[in-house]
């Protein structure tokens, strides 16, 4: 399993850290859009984003878990321990915005209270075009700053 693919340590960290996480939400917008045979914004679900980056966050912070500061000094092991607290407080904020979308959907489109929808769209359009691109660029930037390498078993 060494030469998994003849892909380098850092493409197979970002394949199983940051492909194989989004993965339900480009998955479940392809098959809304293959239903409905009509390209719309909607088919990509602002919850199924915020969970995809909830869980791509606890996956950097887990894999920040294994790293060994090249420098072992006080500062990088400090600064090491600030970037695992703010993957973890990044994954938890996207959990929160994720049962946010879920309730505010629901009590739009079930109990018709249109009260909640421009705060739902907010909160869709927000997660989608600015949390996504924001998480992943830091992901790939984490990566480089710390070498990440996937683990496999």
């Amino acid at each position: 399993m060494s030469n998994w693919i003849g892909l380098s340590a850092k493409h197979k960290w970002i394949i199983l850290n940051v492909v194989i996480p989004l993965g339900p939400f480009v998955v479940g917008g392809m098959m809304r859009l293959l239903v409905t045979l009509q390209w719309s914004w909607s088919a990509f679900d602002g919850s199924e984003v915020a969970i995809c980056l909830a869980l791509l966050s606890f996956f950097i912070g887990q894999s920040l878990l294994g790293c060994h500061p090249i420098l072992n000094n006080k500062d990088k092991r400090e600064e090491l321990r600030i970037e695992i607290v703010k993957y973890y407080m990044l994954g938890a904020a996207l959990l929160a915005i994720f049962a946010l979308i879920v309730a505010f959907n629901s009590i739009v489109n079930d109990l018709h209270f249109a009260l909640l929808k421009t705060p739902l769209l907010i909160l869709q359009i927000g997660t989608e075009f600015v949390g996504l691109p924001f998480t992943v660029i830091l992901a790939l930037k984490t990566q480089e700053t710390y070498r990440l390498t996937a683990r496999l078993a």
